[in-house]
């Protein structure tokens, strides 16, 4: 599958979100929750994961919520199911890549800095958002 930036910045957005000290957020795999429910064992979609599910479909969002607890961006919880993906957190790296991206006209301009380049890897974007952000604190310091 291909990676796809934007939906790794609206999981990174979404899990900011709905976590919290004592609170994680999950996400259900429809696929694999068909055989849950032939189990009994159905498990109901948040509505966080119903709204980027007009944007995503299952297997695109899935995999890429797999991708940012492989890329430490977030953090799973050991095993919440068969078809359960539990969330704790963003990691720091998460939170330092968030933090630098939140902004939509931010991002656009990241975005299509890294299409006209032909380099939008998460290697790229991290750094590239790490730069942008610091030149946008330095240029608002007026230094």
């Amino acid at each position: 599958m291909r990676l796809n930036m934007d939906c790794v910045r609206d999981i990174l957005l979404c899990v900011e979100e709905n976590t919290g000290l004592r609170q994680t957020c999950y996400f259900v795999d429809d696929s694999l929750n068909d055989v849950a429910s032939f189990l009994g064992n159905k498990q109901r979609p948040q509505e966080y994961q119903t709204t980027l599910g007009k944007t995503y479909d299952n297997d695109t969002l899935i995999y890429h919520v797999n991708y940012c607890v492989e890329a430490n961006l977030i953090s799973r919880l050991e095993h919440a199911g068969s078809c359960v993906i539990c969330i704790s957190d963003l990691t720091p790296a998460g939170h330092e890549l968030i933090g630098n991206i939140r902004k939509p006209e931010n991002w656009e301009k990241l975005k299509n800095a890294g299409a006209r380049a032909g380099a939008f890897g998460l290697n790229v974007v991290k750094s590239a958002a790490e730069g942008f952000g610091a030149s946008l604190v330095m240029s608002y310091l007026h230094l």
